[in-house]
């Protein structure tokens, strides 16, 4: 008999163990979610304002703690897109605004 109460027991444990290492998962996917949210919200509002483009330097400065490819993918599912421009640097500098502030510059680099 103690050895089913035992077993019970220790079933009851795993099961409680298990709701609640799914309850911390989803805890932290819902904050990456979050984080990811306001990022995009960021990026909106950054591209949003007195300039129709960025450069990635200084949205990378003013968005940190991503890569520059999950940066980059923040940027898409923001509605920006990337344009390359020769300000007269040693290279082409990577510029990035919202698709609908700038149609006629993407027109121009279709052609």
């Amino acid at each position: 008999m103690s050895e089913i109460l035992a077993a019970a027991i220790a079933g009851l444990i795993a099961i409680a163990v298990a709701l609640l290492a799914q309850r911390h998962q989803f805890q932290q996917f819902k904050e990456g979610l979050r984080t990811q949210y306001m990022a995009e919200a960021a990026i909106g509002e950054l591209l949003d304002g007195d300039h129709d483009m960025r450069s990635f330097d200084v949205i990378r400065r003013r968005v940190g703690g991503f890569s520059d490819n999950d940066l980059r993918q923040l940027l898409v599912r923001s509605g920006a897109v990337r344009f390359y421009r020769d300000l007269g640097t040693p290279r082409e500098v990577e510029l990035w605004g919202l698709r609908a502030r700038n149609r006629s510059a993407a027109d121009e680099d279709s052609e």
